[in-house]
This record gives structure tokens, sequence and C-alpha cells, in this order.
């Protein structure tokens, strides 16, 4: 058994993190479900040391609105995106989840979807 970090959203779209420990990434998943949880990010926890991913250099992004987004942060929301609409979440729902949590204004302004979700 290893031990994997995980970020899930529950059914209101609340992120929730934490650790589980399981034989493989698949039976992780299948835990989170049974919590009622969509995972969002899973990784193998490890002691004080995160594996370093491939760098990926983003062209230059045009402005938004008045300030730039950085290419970073882009990344990490159409990653969260990707994982939360194939998690079964609706588009929709997924974007609203992702507008109320950035941090940038310009990228919650980007993912909003100007309607009210259900």
């Amino acid at each position: 058994m290893a031990q994997f970090q995980y970020r899930a959203a529950d059914a209101q779209g609340k992120i929730v993190e934490g650790t589980i420990e399981a034989p493989e990434v698949g039976g992780v998943v299948a835990r989170l479900h049974d919590r009622g949880l969509i995972p969002i990010r899973i990784g193998a926890a490890a002691e004080g040391t995160r594996a370093t991913a491939p760098r990926v250099v983003l062209p230059s992004l045009p402005a938004i609105g008045r300030r730039r987004v950085k290419g970073r942060d882009l990344l990490v929301m159409t990653q969260e995106l990707s994982a939360l609409v194939s998690a079964g979440l609706p588009l929709d729902r997924s974007l609203a989840t992702l507008a109320e949590l950035s941090d940038n204004p310009e990228l919650r302004r980007a993912f909003s979807t100007g309607s009210s979700s259900a």
C-alpha cells in the first residue's frame, strides 16, 4: 500500500484535501467516489519533497482584462477544469467552482459563466 495526497471537490464544490492509503491511484479514486467526492488531483505523498513535474513553457498569453494572466496560473486552472469535467461534474458547475476558488481576479472573471448553477 502507498500513501496518496488528494485534492477533491464535494457535491457543493467545496475543496477537500488529505491523504489516503491505497494500492494504486484507481483505489484512491474509488474511495473518494465512495465518500461522494470528485477527485481533482491525486499524487504520491512524499515526506517533505515534491516530485518535479516536467517544465511546460507556454507562449505569451494575451491579457484577459487589464492585467496579464501568468501561464502557470492558467495551466493550473485548466488542469483542474479537466479533472473536474473528467470526474463527471457538469461544465458549468466546474467553471463556477474554479471561479470561486481562483485567487486571480482576471481568471475568476474568465472562468465565470454568468449563469446561476442549479
